[in-house]
């Protein structure tokens, strides 16, 4: 192998070209006549020595502050993140934390809190180019989340991944998201301010294919205050049947149901919501946050009510049933 297979040629290869055999040839002028044929080999040796000696460089590219701002003007990325949608990014806080490690630049730029929900915004540079087998996430390994009104820590399980775009092969900008409504749904209170600490161990590259794992940690510590200018949480002793409506938070991002459900009722059965400009809310997970011998309590996280809207129908469907049969049905207004 040639030692010069490995050097790498600039992208402005013509214009290097063009100046290079200039060179080449005024040199030659005052040059013998016979030696004009070394012309093409002294333009070719200048411009492998330019080349090498302008090696090519990742445009800097300077990220936005204000990611969440950034991503909702992505419409493939803001119809599916239900805090876009919803607008709550314009409460946010700004951050402005960054800690580089192993030659990534992890930066935390924002947080929300609507009193169901923590939403963090990052800003990530890589010092080499990242593959990434064009993923809208940054895969994270060894995540811990922990506020501190609750001693339960979160992980990746019930905070996601980093989602949002690859500007270029160097600088990422995403969200990520932790779900408070299993806490509030056990009675814990979230202050107006608390502590956010958020430790990640490592980042995956090229999942699925390579999975090189890069160690960190990232480590943060956020002060963040809740935002509930917007949010509406109705309380009503709602009765259908053997089934009761329990309480529904209403954020400009999330709409929260919680619903006791008899332990007779078939194990298909499902809670729809649609709010009265015909959206059908669309869920994101539900599950039995308490149970006894007679009932169990049932909590679903679904996407955000209609501008305007001013009541909720919550529908208990069998889901095995052929006809899709509503057992229960309540009307619940937004207060």
């Amino acid at each position: 192998m040639s030692e010069f297979e490995d050097i790498k040629l600039p992208d402005n290869i013509e214009e290097v070209t063009n100046r290079a055999i200039s060179r080449g040839e005024e040199y030659m002028k005052k040059r013998s006549k016979k030696n004009r044929n070394l012309v093409m080999a002294v333009s070719l040796a200048l411009v492998v020595l330019m080349g090498a000696a302008t090696p090519v460089l990742a445009e800097k590219v300077i990220l936005s502050n204000k990611v969440f701002e950034q991503l909702k003007s992505d419409d493939s990325i803001s119809e599916k993140q239900f805090m876009l949608k919803g607008g709550q990014y314009k409460y946010a806080q700004a951050v402005n934390q960054e800690i580089k490690n192993n030659g990534i630049t992890m930066k935390i730029t924002e947080v929300a809190c609507d009193g169901a929900n923590i939403f963090i915004s990052y800003a990530i540079t890589m010092d080499e180019p990242f593959s990434h087998a064009n993923m809208l996430a940054v895969v994270t390994q060894n995540k811990k989340m922990r506020v501190d009104f609750c001693d339960e820590q979160f992980t990746e399980a019930n905070t996601g991944g980093i989602e949002g775009k690859f500007i270029d092969e160097f600088n990422f900008v995403g969200m990520d998201e932790i779900d408070l409504a299993p806490l509030t749904a056990r009675g814990l209170k979230v202050p107006d301010k608390f502590n956010l600490e958020i430790e990640i161990g490592d980042i995956i590259e090229n999942p699925g294919y390579t999975d090189k794992k890069v160690p960190g940690p990232w480590k943060f510590k956020l002060e963040v205050t809740k935002n509930t200018s917007e949010a509406k949480e109705v309380k009503k002793e709602l009765v259908d049947g053997e089934v009761k409506f329990n309480k529904m938070t209403v954020t400009p991002t999330t709409t929260d149901i919680e619903v006791t459900i008899p332990n007779s009722y078939p194990s298909g059965v499902i809670v729809t919501a649609y709010d009265d400009k015909g959206n059908k809310l669309q869920p994101t997970y539900a599950q039995a946050i308490s149970k006894n011998e007679k009932e169990y309590v049932k909590l679903g996280k679904y996407s955000a009510v209609s501008e305007g809207s001013k009541f909720v129908t919550i529908k208990l469907v069998n889901k095995n049933d052929p006809e899709l049969k509503v057992l229960n049905e309540f009307k619940v207004p937004i207060e």
